[in-house]
């Protein structure tokens, strides 16, 4: 036992983080949680060295390590309710899950595990007001949600996940939230919105795409070759133009559709 917590201080000082190093790591914390079952710091270390090795996997191994990941979390999350930072990797991990998942293409279950780490972000959140970590988290992983369950054909929940989003990034202070990142985040969630509800609430969908047009051409002026911005900014001049084309105002859709074909050419170019 002495000889393996040994050999783990040693990998960590290496700068290399190898896959088969990562690989050892994993397989040393396995042998040390199967010996001695009871000891957390243990259980925790493996979860850890899961989380590491989870990216480097592919398919049905990649998914059973982000597993195995949550289901030590959970295990210990409940176990140590009064420790948080279990509570904390408990939802990070679920967010984890829940990004590999939608990327492999099973979007149900990932809404699930973005279900699940938006509840646990929410309770931390909750319980200590204005964190910004925390707040930041539930912001992300309840639009994860939204995406998730929009896709799905579940848009009255996808529509509650983007406003649970919005209200924590309301929840930020002022200074932080006029940090670029965030700001653009928060247009993101809008456009989400003016996406989701733009063929039944037509008023608000364009209010919301116009905050996020709004705000995505403010970020470009300080940050012209950004093609993130450039591409949110694309998509919604689109909707809004479809918006705006809905309600027979296509003299002010027109422009945005050529703003729109202007982006498009300046990726292609």
């Amino acid at each position: 036992c002495p000889a393996q917590i040994a050999a783990l201080k040693r990998s960590k000082v290496s700068s290399k983080r190898t896959t088969e190093a990562i690989k050892k790591s994993h397989e040393l914390w396995h042998s040390l949680v199967l010996k001695y079952p009871n000891v957390p710091d243990y259980q925790d270390e493996l979860a850890r060295a899961l989380s590491n090795l989870a990216p480097m996997l592919v398919g049905h191994e990649a998914e059973e390590a982000y597993n195995r990941t949550v289901e030590i979390r959970v295990k210990l999350a409940g176990q140590f309710s009064d420790v948080r930072p279990y509570q904390e990797d408990l939802a990070r991990s679920l967010g984890e899950l829940g990004n590999f998942l939608k990327n492999a293409g099973k979007v149900r279950d990932a809404a699930d595990a973005f279900r699940n780490a938006s509840q646990n972000w929410h309770a931390l959140a909750t319980s200590s007001p204005g964190s910004i970590s925390y707040l930041k988290n539930l912001a992300d992983t309840s639009n994860n949600l939204g995406i998730a369950l929009a896709g799905t054909g579940r848009p009255d929940d996808a529509e509650l996940a983007y406003r649970k989003a919005l209200w924590a990034m309301g929840q930020l202070p002022d200074e932080v939230a006029a940090r670029p990142e965030h700001r653009e985040s928060f247009g993101k969630v809008h456009q989400n919105i003016g996406l989701l509800i733009g063929t039944r609430q037509l008023d608000e969908a364009e209010a919301s795409l116009r905050f996020a047009r709004t705000t995505f051409t403010e970020l470009l002026s300080t940050s012209p070759d950004s093609p993130g911005l450039r591409h949110s900014l694309a998509a919604a001049d689109s909707a809004l133009g479809n918006v705006l084309a809905a309600r027979d105002r296509l003299e002010e859709a027109e422009p945005l559709f050529r703003r729109q074909l202007a982006d498009h050419l300046h990726f292609i170019v």
